[in-house]
Parts: C-alpha cells; sequence; structure tokens
C-alpha cells in the first residue's frame, strides 16, 4: 500500500517535490504524540528512519530495565529461599529458578491430590517428608555443616512414624489433615525458625538440642 506524503517542512535544502513512502516504511509506535504526527507526514524517508531507529533504541531501553528487574526479583526469591530453607533450594537450584520450580512443584503436588484416588493421597507428601531429606542427607556426608541437622531430622522423624503407626494404623492413610500438618511440621524441620549468635537454628536442632544438652 502506498500513501501520499505532504511536501518537506524545514528541510536542508527547500525541495517541493512530492515524496511517496510506502506504509511498510513508515515506523510503528504505539503512542505518538504531535511531534511523531507532525514527523511522519512531513520528513523525509531519510528523516523517518532515522525516527525508526529512535523508537527502537527506546523500546530496547525498555525491554532492558524489564530484564533487570526480573533479574532482581529472581534473586530476592534466591536469597529469601536460601536463607529460610537451603535444603529445598539447594534442590529446586538443579532444575531453575528457584520460584519457578518450587511453584512447579507445588502446582504438581495439588495436581496429584486433585486427580489422585482417596487411598494414594498419602503419597502426595512423601516428598518433602522423605525423598527431598534422604537427598539431602546424602549430600551431607560430604558436607560436616549440615550432619547435624539431618542428624536431628531424623532422630526426630523416626519416633513420630512409629508413634503415627501405634495410633493411628491405618486410619493415618483417609485423614485429611493429618498429612498437610505432618508436610509442615517436616519442612519447618529442616527450616530455619530462628537464630543464636548470629547463626541459624533450624527446627529440627531447636527440638533435639534441649534433650542431649
Amino acid at each position: 500500500m502506498w500513501t501520499k506524503e505532504r511536501p518537506a517542512v524545514d528541510a536542508p535544502a527547500a525541495v517541493s517535490t512530492t515524496h511517496f513512502v510506502r506504509a511498510a516504511d513508515v515506523p510503528q509506535v504505539d503512542k505518538m504524540d504531535e511531534w511523531h504526527a507532525g514527523a511522519l507526514s512531513a520528513w523525509t524517508p531519510a528523516q523517518q528512519a532515522a525516527l525508526r531507529a529512535m523508537q527502537a533504541s527506546k523500546q530496547a531501553d525498555k525491554d532492558d530495565e524489564v530484564a533487570e528487574q526480573q533479574a532482581a526479583e529472581m534473586k530476592r526469591w534466591r536469597r529469601m529461599l536460601k536463607v529460610w530453607s537451603p535444603p529445598i533450594h539447594a534442590f529446586v537450584d538443579l532444575f531453575g529458578a528457584p520460584h519457578i520450580v518450587l511453584s512447579a512443584l507445588l502446582a504438581l503436588h495439588g495436581l496429584y491430590l486433585y486427580l489422585a484416588p482417596w487411598y494414594l493421597r498419602f503419597l502426595a507428601p512423601n516428598f518433602f517428608i522423605y525423598l527431598l531429606p534422604a537427598y539431602s542427607t546424602i549430600c551431607a556426608l560430604t558436607s560436616p555443616a549440615d550432619r547435624a541437622l539431618w542428624m536431628s531430622y531424623w532422630l526426630v522423624l523416626c519416633p513420630a512414624d512409629f508413634f503415627e503407626a501405634l495410633l493411628f494404623r491405618d486410619r493415618a492413610r483417609v485423614l485429611v489433615w493429618y498429612p498437610a500438618l505432618k508436610v509442615v511440621a517436616c519442612v519447618l524441620g529442616y527450616s530455619k525458625v530462628g537464630s543464636h549468635v548470629g547463626q541459624s537454628v533450624y527446627g529440627a536442632i531447636a527440638v533435639v538440642a534441649p534433650l542431649v544438652g
């Protein structure tokens, strides 16, 4: 499609010749002010190309700013998760951005709880109760700083599972509130619940430490 352009105004050389500019060559601007509108109708093709380059540069600056904001937000989530629960952070960081992977993981758990039969729903919490702690315990074999945490965690979990089997037997599988309560308790077991002398205090250590003096 061809559009007829009005004679050039304030051009370096006074030329009254009529120029024809293709519509595809006109820069696409979302919100044009009066200055832009006058430029599109009165400037030469070279000047319009300069305007198009300017608009592209502004859009590139906006894209860079948005990317920087997203990177800062991801770093903030990563820092918060790493401080609150290093084991969860270390696991989800293997697969990508922590906040995205953790959100996807929680969504998959919710989908499983929605689709799975009632007698299989008790399996959903096992990831946070057994699988993730087991992976972190294996990693702690080469990290002495984490051994106290996972020794304390299993010392708390094993008696809890024993009394669960003793008191509830198979009824624990049909209780709706108990698996959710157990997941929250276990996650708090390997998450930060306080600090002492500038060091993080995790839930399992806070439970076991008074018992061992």
